[in-house]
């Protein structure tokens, strides 16, 4: 399953992401991706929102990875190391 992200994703925007997955029935072996490529802010709600929902997922047998990340999600990523954990083939 893949799920485009646009705008920011934020403190005031996170439960609203964490609320529109709550309801995917997560599968053993299913794949969830989200896609950051048009996400032009991300602060410690939005990671935080993204490392819970990667906690929900693979606590029941699910995968979980972001990908296509904007430039600045990128830097975000590779700066707090999550890149290792949230990005495809490198920890997901």
């Amino acid at each position: 399953m893949l799920v485009e992200i646009d705008g920011v994703l934020d403190y005031e925007t996170e439960g609203r992401l964490r609320g529109a997955l709550d309801g995917v029935a997560a599968k053993p072996g299913r794949r969830f991706l989200l896609d950051l490529s048009r996400v032009g802010f991300l602060d410690s709600g939005g990671i935080g929102a993204l490392l819970a929902i990667r906690r929900g997922l693979l606590s029941r047998g699910a995968e979980f990875a972001v990908t296509e990340v904007s430039p600045m999600v990128a830097r975000l990523l590779r700066m707090t190391g999550l890149d290792e954990v949230l990005l495809p083939g490198t920890g997901c």
